[in-house]
């Protein structure tokens, strides 16, 4: 198998104008699914975020990219803790969503969790999927970061719709999705 070389560059050049409503609603028209990225602060406190920006990125190796806001309270707990879980959502579970976009100090209250076998990070109970993950690269980009995460530990749960967000809010369940 042969590698293609890829030249890596930047554009520094000044985009043009858009108004952020404007932006907001442009890119809201794509429907993304829901994820919540946990982890374990260094005082052993579990901590997450609701997190719509996840994506796969490579395969071999396993690699996912999350796009937490640069001013988030657990971002800055996962770039301490260097490790995170991206714990995927069914369409059932919109108000765990919903807590855990809040911020406070109880987001885990009453909540069905444990700790994964790889990093130690937080899966939760009602999870359709989860990723545990080391935190490789990280790239400080406008108000978000891209993180790199280096999968360590993956499991599927028993729920196979997705949680999907479209335009601001969450779908209704839509048609469950097959093997």
């Amino acid at each position: 198998m042969t590698s293609l070389s890829v030249d890596t560059h930047r554009c520094d050049a000044e985009p043009p104008a858009v108004d952020p409503d404007t932006f907001r609603d442009v890119v809201g028209r794509f429907a993304t699914g829901i994820t919540i990225v946990t982890t374990v602060d260094v005082d052993g406190q579990p901590a997450g975020f609701t997190c719509q920006a996840f994506m796969s990125l490579s395969t071999e190796p396993p690699r996912i990219v999350i796009a937490p806001g640069r001013e988030s309270v657990t971002w800055e707990k996962i770039s301490r803790s260097r490790s995170f879980c991206v714990n995927i959502l069914g369409d059932s579970h919109e108000p765990v969503a919903r807590r855990f976009a809040r911020r406070d100090n109880h987001k885990f209250d009453d909540v069905d969790w444990s700790r994964s076998d790889a990093t130690g990070s937080p899966v939760l109970g009602a999870a359709a999927a989860w990723l545990d993950c080391s935190l490789g690269d990280v790239f400080d980009l406008g108000d978000h970061c891209l993180a790199v995460g280096v999968v360590r530990e993956v499991a599927i749960g028993a729920h196979r719709t997705p949680l999907i967000y479209f335009r601001g809010g969450f779908m209704p369940p839509a048609q469950p999705v097959g093997d």
